[in-house]
């Protein structure tokens, strides 16, 4: 695994290491502080960003390496050099490229033509880092993840659809409750159903329930049910596995 686009991009146990190793350097945060000694890592933010940035940059600065934050007034993608260009540049230069912007497109053309790893903080359609500390946070109260559910109530956005996905790789129980309109995209459910049957067979199932009445979050429950997507006329969607 190069880059970290989605949660998608995990695959059940890479995502328990990752989970495994943030447990400790939440402990130990100067346990490897020369890991990135004498590299360079470019954080690139193309939206305003607090806990993001600042812990990326405290992330990098721990490990040894130094940070370079730059913003879309600081390079010349804005003024002629395609995106191709600039991940050329950049990975002749840096260890592992940051990147918050808008289009989930233009992350994915720069991963394609970096030759380092990029880490998507932020997109329309993602927010892999936010799913990956959530899920942290869970695992810290809960201890276990397994026959857990848990209750999501905001827009189908992008910090939903990471959740979802690396739900459906940890085997978690989601319940999902979004205003009309605001459903989670129907590719992010498409991928966490395909997730959720191939991990059916190593683990537990877990079952998402997407409703746009908050009512029916209570009626989740973890019963073994064949594999189906399907809607109702209450506005109701179930993805679920055995």
């Amino acid at each position: 695994m190069k880059d970290l686009l989605r949660t998608a991009d995990f695959d059940g146990d890479s995502l328990m290491r990752v989970l495994e190793a943030s447990s400790d350097f939440k402990r130990e945060p100067m346990s490897r502080h020369n890991l990135l000694q004498g590299e360079t890592v470019v954080l690139y933010f193309n939206k305003p960003s607090t806990r993001t940035r600042v812990s990326f940059e405290a992330a990098v600065a721990r490990l040894g390496g130094t940070p370079v934050s730059v913003g879309p007034n600081e390079l010349q993608l804005d003024r002629g050099e395609t995106i191709e260009d600039t991940a050329r540049v950049i990975s002749s230069y840096a260890r592992a490229f940051v990147i918050r912007t808008f289009k989930d497109d233009d992350v994915q053309r720069f991963a394609a033509t970096a030759t380092i790893p990029v880490i998507n903080a932020l997109t329309d359609g993602h927010h892999p880092c936010q799913s990956v500390a959530d899920l942290m946070t869970l695992r810290e109260v809960w201890g276990k993840q397994e026959g857990r559910r848990l209750a999501f109530v905001g827009d189908g956005d992008n910090v939903a659809h990471s959740l979802i996905e690396g739900c459906a790789l940890l085997g978690i129980d989601i319940a999902v409750a979004t205003p009309a309109g605001h459903h989670p995209d129907r590719e992010v459910v498409k991928r966490a159903k395909q997730i959720a049957a191939n991990v059916s067979t190593q683990q537990p199932g877990a079952v998402l329930l997407h409703s746009t009445d908050i009512s029916a979050l209570p009626r989740l429950n973890s019963r073994s049910l064949a594999t189906v997507l399907s809607s109702s006329s209450s506005g109701k969607k179930t993805l679920a596995r055995d």
